[in-house]
């Protein structure tokens, strides 16, 4: 029923479609979508950036591992079934050599060096044989004799071979890292090794356990290399199969990487490869293809995993993948062993050509490239991040912050603003110095003339007398706080300063300004847009906090011979608020202004009216309660504890409620359906 009604949905659709459009297309012969990351980071489809080619199937394939192309895109598959290397000419559409090799059990991995040297990592037979490319039997590399492998199985499953000949394999079992040997088999360490992530009880057992104890855990090994690879450039690359680490990486010759593709899921990355320009793919264990740039920011993905359907870029086990010099995407389904090629499309094609201009320094033609790329796609990030670097480059900052905006990339938007700025700030700054000194001109002028006239005398005497006014004075008390705290609590207890209405009023005031600082900073500041907030429950989590703290600590303080009342509490919480409105007002202000390289001001402020508002809170429960400093501690530690149970319990009843609710519901339709039938 539910397929017919999607057959059915999706001939609506076309119909619909087909009405609305005046201009006739052509239908993609893609079998899977494309997706790509916008502003927000969420995938969202995108146009078709590889169509289905090829798909080989008769090659009498028995479980292959893995796949490359040599410099004539002749295509070497690791066999690993039937214990060979097969060599396939696409060009042909034939087999057109078999390498085999007495000692081989389980070929793996293979990789061919720019010396047009066959290496293949063998795991059963514990060992990395190295050929030429007509299948010549060249040496023999076993596990080297060192002291860090002593208690280390050898069983290469992958290989990479730099411009030095040295040898970085990917071992089962080995969580140290990748391990590297030289062209003579020495070796020379561990290239790379993969952080512990400790979860929390990880990290509280690393507080009570004795180091014997944290020994014998088996939980705190380093996630392990899947894959690893080497560019005719001598760069390294490595893929791994892990939460909250990136899990393609680019290495520096350290070891360590050079882009963060760490976007805190695991991608379950199995392979990596590149082209000639240096942009990365990545094969996922689930039968998607991601590619990166060269730094690693995510450019777009696609396929799928399905194996119960024979469908051109649909995979059972996607195994390995490998790029051809004309652009042109080879895969390897391991279960189903089939090879399956992509031709790329004019709109990926777009894509990698901008990228190319960047790297080669022409930021004009690299413009021209991503605005053909924003006519096939209006909402590419990629496409306005890339401007705006192209931009940035020219030193068009100014042009260039629009498209980091709807890129949504803050970094280089923050970068460009700094160099907006400076240049505002230089052609500025002599009118800002003359302004400064007018001012101080007339300021001085005005003071010592009005000791003689007396001219200002009339209108402060109406300003002092409007401030004088009942309610305006009530709101203006609570800057008496920033000067004398306790005695001002004081006279809030014995209602001779302060009311209601002021206090209600300041609270007010400080709910504006805190719904404008949490959802209306600078765009380098505002990390999650107003439109993704729900206002509701920001504004009901808001009173709900206050009316919890005060209800709670007058409950604590009433068991604690407490002297405030209730609405002394309420008063005493909102005369205390204003040095945090006004470090939200202060910083609201600043956001619009500042870049990441001055967010420790920022900072500061928010801090300083955290700490001044909290130290009036502190003395306004000592004054108001007659407390000592001891006294007005406990009575505070008390009050969140009881804010926490009194929190738990909402939750518990809200979840029983909406259980409840679902029951009544169940129970009468029950009832009905048994009237009626």
């Amino acid at each position: 029923m539910m397929k017919e009604f999607k057959i059915l949905l999706s001939a609506i659709l076309v119909f619909l479609l087909s009405i609305v459009s005046l201009t006739p297309v052509d239908a993609s012969s893609a079998t899977t979508y494309t997706v790509t990351r916008d502003r927000k980071g969420f995938f969202v489809v995108t146009q078709d950036a590889y169509l289905p080619d090829q798909t080989i199937l008769n090659l009498g394939l028995d479980s292959p591992e893995d796949l490359h192309l040599d410099k004539d895109d002749l295509l070497y598959i690791a066999d690993t079934g039937n214990q060979r290397i097969v060599v396939y000419d696409p060009s042909i559409g034939e087999v057109v050599r078999e390498i085999t090799y007495a000692e081989f059990v389980s070929p793996r991995g293979i990789f061919i060096t720019e010396d047009d040297e066959l290496y293949v990592a063998d795991s059963a037979a514990e060992a990395i044989f190295r050929f030429q490319l007509d299948g010549t039997f060249l040496e023999k590399f076993t596990k080297p004799d060192s002291v860090s492998l002593e208690v280390t199985t050898f069983n290469p499953k992958k290989v990479a071979v730099d411009n030095q000949d040295n040898m970085y394999i990917v071992a089962e079992g080995v969580f140290d890292g990748i391990i590297q040997m030289s062209s003579s088999g020495e070796f020379l360490g561990y290239f790379a090794t993969n952080k512990v992530v400790l979860t929390p009880t990880q990290r509280f057992q690393n507080l009570i356990f004795s180091d014997r104890q944290l020994e014998q855990l088996s939980d705190r090994n380093p996630i392990s290399f899947t894959n690893v690879y080497v560019d005719q450039n001598g760069i390294k690359y490595s893929t791994s199969i892990g939460e909250n680490i990136s899990n393609v990486q680019k290495h520096n010759t350290n070891g360590s990487s050079s882009i963060d593709t760490n976007y805190n899921v695991d991608l379950g990355l199995i392979d990596v490869y590149t082209d000639q320009y240096g942009i990365i793919y990545a094969a996922n264990e689930a039968g998607l293809i991601m590619i990166f740039t060269a730094d690693g920011s995510f450019i777009f993905a696609f396929g799928a995993d399905e194996a119960s359907e024979d469908v051109s870029g649909l995979y059972s086990e996607l195994n390995s993948i490998a790029i051809d010099s004309d652009g042109r995407i080879w895969t390897l389904d391991g279960n189903k062993a089939f090879i399956q090629s992509y031709t790329p499309t004019d709109y990926s094609q777009e894509i990698y050509t901008a990228l190319t201009y960047y790297q080669d320094g022409q930021y004009a033609a690299a413009v021209e490239s991503w605005e053909e790329v924003l006519k096939l796609n209006q909402l590419s990030v990629l496409a306005h991040n890339e401007i705006g670097r192209n931009l940035f480059s020219q030193g068009e900052y100014a042009e260039s912050l629009t498209h980091f905006e709807l890129s949504g990339n803050r970094w280089m938007y923050s970068e460009a603003y700094w160099e907006v700025r400076n240049v505002a700030i230089q052609q500025n700054l002599p009118y800002v110095l003359i302004g400064v000194i007018v001012f101080t001109v007339v300021w001085i002028v005005v003071k010592q003339t009005n000791k003689h006239y007396q001219y200002l005398a009339t209108p402060t005497a109406k300003l002092k007398k409007v401030a004088a006014i009942k309610p305006i004075d009530d709101v203006l008390y609570t800057f008496n706080f920033f000067k004398h705290p306790l005695d001002s609590f004081y006279y809030v207890k014995r209602n001779k300063r302060g009311s209601y209405f002021g206090a209600t009023v300041l609270f007010l005031l400080f709910f504006v300004v805190y719904l404008n600082y949490t959802m209306n900073k600078g765009f380098i500041f505002q990390f999650v847009e107003a439109a993704d907030m729900d206002l509701g429950a920001i504004i009901i989590g808001f009173f709900a906090l206050f009316v919890l703290f005060i209800l709670s600590n007058y409950l604590v303080t009433s068991i604690n011979d407490g002297e405030g009342t209730v609405g002394e509490i309420y008063k005493g919480v909102m005369y205390s608020l204003m040095p945090l409105t006004i470090a939200y007002t202060i910083v609201w202000f600043l956001s619009y202004y500042v870049t990441f390289n001055e967010v420790i001001i920022l900072q500061i402020v928010v801090w300083a009216g955290l700490g001044g508002t909290g130290t009036l809170l502190f003395l306004a429960v000592q004054e108001l309660h007659n407390y000592t400093i001891r006294e007005t501690i406990k009575s505070y530690l008390l009050t969140i504890l009881f804010m926490l149970i009194a929190g738990v319990l909402f939750a518990f009843i809200q979840i029983m409620g909406d259980q409840l609710i679902q029951f009544i519901i169940g129970l009468f339709g029950e009832a009905f359906r048994s009237v009626f039938n």
